[in-house]
C-alpha cells in the first residue's frame, strides 16, 4: 500500500513538474502575440536613457500599462506621439542613425553601367518620446517586436534614401522584409531588405583588363548635417558581403565603408558610403577574343608558304582573315557601351588587322619582286616567316605586361 502511495506520488509531481515546465511557454505562444526574441547589444548604451543589455525579453502582460508611451507601443495608438516630427535629443545636438549593412552583389551591367545588389539596411536611432524604462523592472527589459504596417507608418522614421539609386523595391516574399524593433530606452531598430539597381561610373579604357569601382551612397532626404546625422554602426561590421555566389564576370576584390558629406545650395547634408572593387575576370576573354584574332593573324603567315606566283590563293586567305578578324572585333564591341575612347582590346584587334594587312602587302612586294628578279621572290618570304611570328609574339608580350601587370600594379599603389 505504502509502495502504491509513493508510487503516485512520484507520478502527481512529476505531471506538476511537467506543467509548471511547458505551461508558462504555452501561454507566452498564444495565438496573437510576439514571439520573443533574441536581445541584440544597444547602440547607444553609452548614451542616454539607456539601460544595461543584460536584461531579457518579456512580453506585454509581464509589463505594467500605467505610461502613455508605453501603451501607445503596445497598442498602436499613437494620438500622442508626433510621427513627423524629429526626435529631440537629451543635449539639443543632432539626431544619431547608425547603420550597417548586409551586401550580396548580383550582377554587374557594363551597357547599362549599373551594379545589381541584394541588400539589409538596418537603422538603429534613439527616440526619447518611446522611453518607457520606467515601466519596466529593475532586472528585466522589454522589446516590441513589429513589422506590420500600422507601426511602421506611426512612428518617426529617418528618410534615408540611395543617391545613385536608379531602381528597387522592397522584398514582400513570402512577407514584407521589414522590422522594427522597440526598446524601453526608446532606441529603434529599422530593418529592411532591399533589391536595388544602382548606377557605377564605369570605364573601359583598360577593358578587358580593368578595374571598376562602384558604390552605394546613403543620405537623408530632408534633414541636415546639423537635424540628423549619419554614422556607421559601433556594435556590427558597418559592410559585411555575401560571398556564398561568384559574379559571372568580375570578382569583388576590395570594400569599405566611409563618410561623406553633400553640399547642396540649401546646407550640408550627411552622406555615408559603401565602396566596391571589382576586377575583371579573363578567362571569358581569353578564350572569346585573344585566342580567336591571334589564329586569324597566324592564319594569314599560311600565305608566306604558298608560292609567289600563286596569287588567288594568297589574296583569298589575306582577305578572308582580314573580313573574319573586322567582324569578330565588332561582336567584341558590341559587348560593351559605345564610348568615344580607344579600348586596350581595340589596340589588340587594331594591331592584329595590321598584322594581317602586312602579310597582304608582303604577298604584293614579293610578287612584283618576283617579276623583276625572280630569284628574290624566295628571299622575302623566308624573311617573312620569322619576322612576322617574332614581331607578333613580342608585342603580345608586351601587351600583356603592360595592361595585365603595370597598368594594375600602378592603379593598385594609386588606391
Amino acid at each position: 500500500m505504502r509502495a502504491s502511495i509513493t508510487a503516485f506520488g512520484t507520478t502527481t509531481a512529476t505531471a506538476l513538474l511537467c506543467c509548471a515546465i511547458f505551461f508558462p511557454h504555452m501561454l507566452l505562444a498564444r495565438p496573437g502575440q510576439r514571439l520573443p526574441e533574441v536581445v541584440e547589444q544597444s547602440e547607444f548604451e553609452n548614451d542616454t536613457f539607456s539601460l544595461n543589455q543584460t536584461d531579457m525579453l518579456l512580453l506585454p502582460e509581464n509589463v505594467t500599462m500605467n505610461n502613455p508611451i508605453k501603451m501607445a507601443v503596445e497598442d498602436n495608438d499613437f494620438s500622442v506621439y508626433k510621427s513627423k516630427q524629429l526626435p529631440p535629443t537629451a543635449d539639443g545636438s543632432s539626431l544619431k542613425i547608425r547603420i550597417s549593412t548586409v551586401c550580396e552583389i548580383i550582377d554587374m551591367n557594363e551597357i547599362k553601367a549599373e551594379m545589381i545588389m541584394d541588400i539589409i539596411i538596418k537603422q538603429s536611432w534613439l527616440d526619447i518620446r518611446l522611453n518607457y524604462e520606467a515601466d519596466v523592472e529593475r532586472n528585466s527589459k522589454s522589446l516590441v517586436v513589429a513589422s506590420d504596417e500600422n507601426l511602421e507608418s506611426t512612428i518617426w522614421k529617418p528618410d534615408i534614401y540611395v543617391t545613385n539609386q536608379r531602381d528597387g523595391h522592397l522584398h514582400t516574399i513570402p512577407v514584407p522584409n521589414s522590422k522594427i524593433i522597440l526598446r524601453p530606452t526608446g532606441e529603434v531598430i529599422w530593418s529592411n531588405r532591399y533589391s536595388m539597381v544602382l548606377s557605377c561610373d564605369m570605364r573601359f579604357e583598360y577593358f578587358p583588363f580593368d578595374t571598376q569601382r562602384c558604390y552605394m551612397e546613403l543620405s537623408s532626404y530632408s534633414y541636415t548635417i546639423e537635424l540628423l546625422n549619419l554614422e556607421w554602426s559601433k556594435l556590427q561590421p558597418p559592410i559585411e558581403i555575401d560571398h556564398s555566389k561568384s559574379l559571372a564576370k568580375f570578382s569583388l576584390i576590395e570594400s569599405w565603408e566611409s563618410v561623406c558629406n553633400l553640399n547642396h545650395d540649401n546646407g550640408n547634408y550627411p552622406c555615408l558610403r559603401l565602396n566596391f572593387v571589382f576586377v575583371r575576370q579573363l578567362g571569358f576573354h581569353v578564350v572569346q577574343s585573344f585566342v580567336p584574332t591571334s589564329l586569324l593573324v597566324m592564319l594569314s603567315w599560311v600565305s608566306f608558304w604558298l608560292d609567289v606566283r600563286s596569287a588567288a590563293a594568297r589574296v583569298a586567305l589575306g582577305i578572308t582573315s582580314l573580313l573574319t578578324l573586322i567582324e569578330h572585333g565588332n561582336s567584341i564591341k558590341d559587348s560593351l557601351p559605345n564610348v568615344s575612347y580607344t579600348k586596350a582590346v581595340d589596340i589588340w584587334v587594331m594591331v592584329c588587322e595590321l598584322f594581317v594587312i602586312g602579310a597582304i602587302l608582303e604577298f604584293v612586294y614579293a610578287n612584283y619582286r618576283v617579276r623583276l628578279f625572280k630569284s628574290r621572290a624566295n628571299t622575302i618570304d623566308r624573311r617573312a616567316r620569322i619576322l612576322f611570328p617574332s614581331t607578333f609574339v613580342f608585342f603580345a608580350a608586351s601587351y600583356v605586361f603592360y595592361y595585365g601587370y603595370w597598368i594594375n600594379h600602378k592603379h593598385g599603389m594609386n588606391g
